[in-house]
C-alpha cells in the first residue's frame, strides 16, 4: 500500500508544534505519552482501589520528573493545533520505527483526538500502530458515525477494574481489533 502523504514540515517545525515522541522503555518503538492525570475516565478511576488506574505506572517513576511532565503537557496542549496531524506524522515517519504506541501514558481526549490519530495511521500505512484505551465510548461513537479503523491500527480496549471484563457483548468489531494485526503488540508484551 502506497502512502499519499508527503512531509510538509521539517522535524524542527514538527517538534515546535507537538513536542518530542516519548520513548517507553519496554517497547521496541517510540510512543506518544500524555499526562495520566488528564485522562478523562482514568482520572476518575484512579480514585477507586479496585481499578487498574488506581495503580497506574504513569503516576510514579520517571513519569513524575518535571521535564517529563512538561513534555507531556506540551503534547496534550498541541492536540488543538490544526497542524498536529502533519507534525506528528512527520515525527513518526522520521523516527524510522516500524511500530508505534499511542499513549504509553494518558488516553484519548475526544472524538476529534481519535480522528486525528486515525488520519496519522492512514498517512503512514507501513507502520503498525497500537492504541490501548479505556475510552470505549469514544471508539464506539467513531464507529457509529461511520468511521473506519485502518488495518494498521490495533485498538485494544482495556478493562477498568482488576479482573474486570470489557462492557457489553463481544461484537464482530471488537474481535477484529483483537485479531492477528494486534499480534505484534501481544508478542512484545509477552516478553515483559
Amino acid at each position: 500500500m502506497k502512502t499519499h502523504w508527503i512531509p510538509s514540515l521539517r522535524v524542527k517545525e514538527a517538534l515546535a508544534i507537538c513536542g518530542s515522541l516519548s520513548e517507553p522503555g519496554k517497547m521496541p518503538c517510540h510512543g506518544y505519552a500524555l499526562p495520566a492525570q488528564r485522562c478523562r475516565l482514568g482520572s476518575f478511576l484512579q480514585q477507586l482501589p479496585t481499578s487498574i488506574c488506581h495503580y497506574c505506572y504513569a503516576l510514579r517513576g520517571r513519569y513524575v520528573f518535571r521535564k517529563v511532565q512538561a513534555a507531556m503537557e506540551k503534547r496534550i496542549e498541541s492536540l488543538s493545533d490544526p497542524r498536529w496531524v502533519d507534525a506528528i506524522t512527520t515525527l513518526i515517519h522520521r523516527s524510522g520505527d516500524r511500530y508505534f504506541r499511542w499513549h504509553d501514558s494518558g488516553d484519548l481526549q475526544s472524538l476529534d483526538h481519535l480522528g486525528k490519530i486515525i488520519q496519522v495511521c492512514r498517512n503512514l500505512p507501513r507502520i503498525k500502530f497500537w492504541l490501548p484505551t479505556r475510552e470505549y465510548q469514544t471508539v464506539e461513537a467513531y464507529r457509529r458515525l461511520g468511521g473506519r479503523i485502518p488495518t494498521n491500527l490495533c485498538i485494544r480496549l482495556s478493562a477498568h477494574l482488576i479482573g474486570g471484563r470489557l462492557p457489553g457483548p463481544k461484537s464482530a468489531s471488537t474481535r477484529s481489533w483483537r485479531s492477528k494485526r494486534c499480534a505484534f503488540a501481544r508478542a512484545r508484551l509477552a516478553r515483559l
